[in-house]
């Protein structure tokens, strides 16, 4: 068998491999190139992750309180100061969720979204402005309640009507994520290794604030 004849059997096996396997009506030497491409896409990567991070580990809070907006920027906060144009009935629907005996809030951290309870432990993403033993004041809540009352924020429920304060016990570092990069037809492969850095916060304080 020649070198030209071996090339047309290989050439005709292609086309007829793109006929069983790509959709009906695509046969042409350019689908099989798409179908090749779109296999080369979703087997050039193979990621592995380990995520068994666990912390038992308690430190005393400092007494400085820092205001922080906890979103994807970090910029101080100014002084909270209370409006006083809320009605009636919103000021007696606060004052009913405060009479409950516990309370719940949904908070958006640096655009992650926790469910937390007073001393509750919560491990986010790395907050770059803050210190071991600092004491946060959360203020983006999307949800605050308790077993018979909810407020919904239109997106955020104003700070006036609660207090959240967490305070940072460590910033760790993560187990090791192992992303692997192939490159089949250069007989390529790449490995990277990254350490993802939390902060680890415990939810000292969760009140309801109290409308005359």
């Amino acid at each position: 068998m020649s070198f030209f004849q071996a090339t047309s059997i290989n050439i005709k096996g292609l086309r007829q491999f793109a006929k069983d396997i790509l959709s009906p009506g695509i046969s042409s030497f350019a689908g099989a190139s798409s179908f090749r491409r779109r296999f080369r896409l979703l087997s050039s990567r193979e990621i592995v992750l380990y995520n068994n991070y666990s912390t038992n580990t308690t430190i005393k809070p400092k007494t400085q309180l820092k205001a922080l907006s906890l979103s994807n920027t970090s910029e101080k906060l100014p002084s909270q100061h209370l409006p006083k144009n809320f009605s009636d009935s919103t000021k007696e629907a606060i004052n009913k969720l405060r009479d409950q005996l516990r309370y719940y809030a949904i908070v958006d951290i640096r655009s992650q979204k926790f469910l937390i309870t007073k001393n509750d432990i919560v491990i986010a993403h790395r907050l770059r402005d803050v210190n071991v033993g600092d004491e946060l004041r959360l203020n983006r809540v999307l949800e605050l309640g308790s077993k018979d009352y909810t407020i919904k924020g239109q997106p955020l429920v104003s700070e006036a009507f609660y207090n959240i304060k967490a305070t940072v016990l460590e910033q760790p570092k993560g187990p090791f994520i192992q992303i692997f990069k192939k490159k089949p037809r250069n007989r390529h492969r790449k490995r990277i290794t990254h350490k993802q850095t939390y902060t680890v916060l415990r939810i000292s304080e969760i009140d309801i604030n109290k409308f005359e």
